[in-house]
């Protein structure tokens, strides 16, 4: 069953961030790990509530990256409001560092961060 989830994992991170991904940068807030650019699918237009075709305000991303130390950025180092993602807020705009501020979905594969 293992080497079916590793299957899994893999399958998602060359589907969905190779194929789909931007660059983003990650830097750890302790300077004990140097920055890293890995993949990330970029959600640039985040619903506010449920049910409301509100929009998140601009200062608000949500990415997907893997759950991993070399491919993305594993949860077990994360440091939350401390770490910065350098992301472009829109398509073709220069990036800006933008902190980690919530974890809202975590399993294996991957991770969805909220930043802003």
């Amino acid at each position: 069953m293992s080497n079916l989830l590793d299957q899994l994992d893999d399958d998602a991170t060359n589907v969905f961030l190779t194929d789909f991904g931007e660059t983003v940068t990650y830097y750890p807030l302790d300077g004990a790990l140097p920055p890293r650019e890995i993949k990330a699918i970029v959600d640039r237009e985040l619903p506010q509530s449920p049910g409301t075709a509100d929009r998140a305000p601009l200062g608000q991303l949500r990415i997907s990256v893997a759950n991993s130390a070399t491919l993305g950025i594993s949860s077990a180092e994360i440091n939350m409001g401390g770490d910065v993602i350098r992301v472009a807020k829109r398509i073709g705009e220069v990036p800006v560092d933008m902190r980690i501020v919530s974890k809202p979905i975590e399993d294996r594969g991957m991770l969805e961060l909220e930043l802003t």
